[in-house]
């Protein structure tokens, strides 16, 4: 077996070759593994906002996603947390549900 490393910053990358298949492996920074997560979360709260549009103008997200042209599997990986919304999306959403594209993009805050 012969492995190679390739640095790439805040990660290593290693190729090797095992009985004839190529393998890859990726260690992250844990810095880098925190980015990926936090980006995720914010895919996720995204999502919550939608599902409260979805609530609010009593539709589902089968019906925007045929009104919109925005893939279910989409809206599916923005509440799984696998990928964020892309701006050009927020913006199809906000527009169909008549509201800012501000709405996607502020915190919300805690009432106490």
């Amino acid at each position: 077996m012969s492995i190679h490393k390739k640095t790439v910053s805040f990660s290593g990358v290693y190729y090797g070759n095992i009985d004839g298949y190529y393998l890859i492996i990726r260690l992250y920074h844990i810095s880098v593994v925190n980015t990926i997560n936090n980006i995720r979360k914010g895919g996720v709260k995204l999502y919550k906002k939608f599902a409260k549009l979805l609530e609010k103008n009593n539709k589902t997200a089968y019906r925007v996603s045929k009104d919109t042209g925005i893939a279910q599997s989409v809206l599916s990986d923005w509440k799984r947390g696998i990928s964020n919304p892309k701006v050009d999306k927020l913006k199809k959403l906000s527009d169909y549900f008549g509201v800012p594209l501000e709405y996607f993009l502020e915190e919300e805050t805690t009432k106490q």
